[in-house]
C-alpha cells in the first residue's frame, strides 16, 4: 500500500447498508495509483507500526467496526471493535462497545476494557480515564495494565521530556514519572 485515498463507489459497488444517493469510501492504491483492495472502507486511521486502523460497514447506522490490516491490504486484526487511534510501542487503544483498553499487534487483549478514554503509550505509560464527567479522574498504566501513578486528576496529559501536565482540585502543575511534583 502506498496510501490510502476515499473515492465515490459506482452504483454496482454499494451494498445494501449504502443507502446515500452518493457514497464514497476508503480504497488503497499502490505506487503507481492503481487501487489494491476494494473501497469498502467506511474510515481509516494511518498506518503506524506497520499497521492501518479501518473500519468497515456495522450492523446499523454509524455503527462501524474496527480492524487492522498490513501494508498488502490484509486484515490482520479483525473488525471487531467500536473505535481505535492505532499503535504506539506495541499497543492499541480500543474502544470494545462499553470501554476502552489495549490490545496487542497479535490482536490479543492485553488491557482489558475498563476505561473511560484511553490515550497512547508514549514512555512506557499511557493516560487513562475512569468515570463519568464531571467526576472523569485520569491517571497513568504500564503496558501490563498496572496503574503506575493513580486516577487521582481531572486533567492528565501524556509524558513529554521527563514530565507531564496534570490537574488537581483546579491546580495545574507538572509531575515526573513516579507522580512527584516537579517544583520550579
Amino acid at each position: 500500500v502506498e496510501r490510502h485515498v476515499r473515492r465515490n463507489l459506482n452504483p454496482d459497488e454499494r451494498g445494501p447498508q449504502d443507502k446515500e444517493p452518493t457514497v464514497s469510501k476508503w480504497t488503497f492504491i499502490d505506487k503507481t495509483g492503481k487501487e489494491i483492495v476494494k473501497p469498502i472502507y467506511m474510515a481509516c486511521g494511518y498506518f503506524s507500526e506497520g499497521l492501518l486502523p479501518a473500519a468497515v460497514n456495522g450492523e446499523g447506522y454509524r455503527e462501524e467496526k474496527w480492524g487492522f490490516l498490513d501494508a498488502t491490504g490484509k486484515v490482520v486484526i479483525p473488525y471487531q471493535f467500536r473505535s481505535t487511534y492505532g499503535f504506539k510501542e506495541g499497543m492499541a487503544p480500543v474502544h470494545t462497545g462499553g470501554n476502552w483498553g489495549y490490545i496487542n499487534k497479535a490482536g490479543e487483549v492485553v488491557v482489558p476494557g475498563q476505561y473511560t478514554y484511553a490515550y497512547h503509550f508514549q514512555g512506557g505509560l499511557a493516560v487513562v480515564a475512569a468515570g463519568a464527567y464531571p467526576a472523569t479522574k485520569y491517571g497513568y498504566i504500564d503496558p501490563t495494565g498496572k496503574t503506575v501513578i493513580p486516577l487521582e486528576y481531572s486533567s492528565a496529559a501524556t509524558f513529554k521530556d521527563g514530565k507531564a501536565k496534570v490537574v488537581k482540585d483546579k491546580r495545574t502543575f507538572f509531575i515526573d514519572r513516579t507522580g512527584a511534583e516537579i517544583k520550579p
